[in-house]
């Protein structure tokens, strides 16, 4: 679904996993501050180390940096 939770592990916007929901991801990897991030909240760029993002900015971020590059 567009609200997946994605983490994402670089600048070539590699997912390394997938969860149903913010709260799934929180209780399957202990990281507490997922929400924040994906809410691009001030001083939370990364949860776990990770950049994350719901499937839906994912996708735009994926067009608009492809677009960007042809």
């Amino acid at each position: 679904s567009l609200h997946d939770a994605l983490p994402i592990y670089d600048d070539k916007l590699t997912i390394l996993g997938e969860f149903n929901s913010i709260h799934q991801a929180e209780i399957e990897t202990t990281f507490t501050n997922i929400w924040p991030c994906v809410k691009k909240k001030k001083g939370h760029k990364t949860a776990g180390g990770f950049r994350w993002m719901y499937r839906k900015d994912y996708n735009e971020l994926k067009k608009q940096l492809e677009n960007e590059l042809s």
